[in-house]
């Protein structure tokens, strides 16, 4: 699952669409504006 931006980084690297971070965000890992700014 995605637990940290490295991760969303990793993921787009990919040439993925986009992501799910429901739980990250619910657990606070990652704020929605820090995601939204990569």
């Amino acid at each position: 699952g995605i637990s940290s931006l490295n991760d969303i980084r990793g993921v787009r690297e990919t040439g993925a669409a986009g992501v799910i971070l429901g739980r990250s965000l619910y657990e606070g890992k990652l704020s929605l504006e820090q995601a939204l700014r990569l």
